[in-house]
């Protein structure tokens, strides 16, 4: 199957760093439009945070999904994007048929890029749920380690590229453009 040369999709789990790669692409306004998935919720329906808990997770995930399946009906084929997805797009355990919906879009027809915070998942879930402890999220510490390293083991077997940010963020931005240079 010939994938979709000019829409390239940034995954991996919570805080390992795909909003700062998003957000220095942006400032530097090269010829790679960054779209973020998470963003476009907002602007539409506000905070993650108060939606899912006046409606559901499941609510959310549903909203996701339609946000990606029109941005993929409606993007421009002569253009280039770096679209990044929230954690839970591909892997989730609250509805797994929302996931599957997005697994089987995604994977195969378009490139993947699996952002993680280092090659070993252990310490990767360590950095990860040091930052994790900035953010306002109801789960525990364990929860947070487990679910790192079972997202990561997903991404990272599904995605075309594997990044680390542990590298400086100027190499990662590098790759990305480089991935994308190389791919179009």
């Amino acid at each position: 199957m010939n994938k979709v040369k000019n829409v390239y999709f940034l995954v991996g789990p919570s805080c390992v760093g795909k909003t700062t790669i998003s957000n220095s692409l942006k400032k530097r306004r090269d010829d790679i439009i960054v779209s973020e998935v998470d963003s476009i919720f907002h602007s539409k329906y506000g905070d993650i945070m108060e939606f899912t808990n006046n409606n559901s997770w499941e609510e959310y995930l549903l909203k996701i999904s339609n946000i990606i399946t029109e941005f993929l009906e409606n993007f421009h084929k002569d253009k280039k994007y770096l679209v990044t997805l929230p954690p839970s797009t591909l892997t989730n355990s609250v509805n797994d048929e929302i996931a599957q919906k997005n697994r089987k879009l995604l994977i195969g027809s378009y490139y993947l890029i699996c952002l993680l915070t280092h090659k070993n998942h252990e310490l990767g879930a360590y950095i990860s749920v040091n930052r994790h402890i900035n953010r306002n999220y109801e789960i525990s510490t364990e929860e947070k380690r487990e679910r790192y390293i079972q997202e990561a083991e997903f991404y990272s077997s599904v995605a075309d590229f594997v990044l680390y940010t542990d590298e400086s963020l100027e190499n990662n931005l590098k790759q990305i453009k480089h991935i994308i240079s190389q791919n179009a």
